[in-house]
């Protein structure tokens, strides 16, 4: 088994898998989507299990921006 990481060994982990995330998606996509988003009048997010709590979670942060989202 692997000795345990420390602290700051997973935060450097944690930042360079958002990292690999972010630069997976390309800047056009970003784009369109956050332009798609702002332009809707209303937002339906779905999921189950962890998605669907993740998609809740989305779909409040959404909502205290002023968007209409469930």
């Amino acid at each position: 088994m692997a000795p345990a990481l420390n602290r700051n060994e997973r935060l450097t982990a944690y930042v360079e898998a958002v990292q690999h995330a972010v630069s997976a998606v390309p800047e056009e996509l970003h784009q369109r989507f956050v332009r798609g988003v702002l332009a809707s009048d209303q937002i339906v997010v779905a999921g189950r299990g962890r998605s669907g709590m993740m998609g809740s979670a989305f779909a409040r942060r959404l909502g205290q921006m002023g968007l209409r989202a469930w």
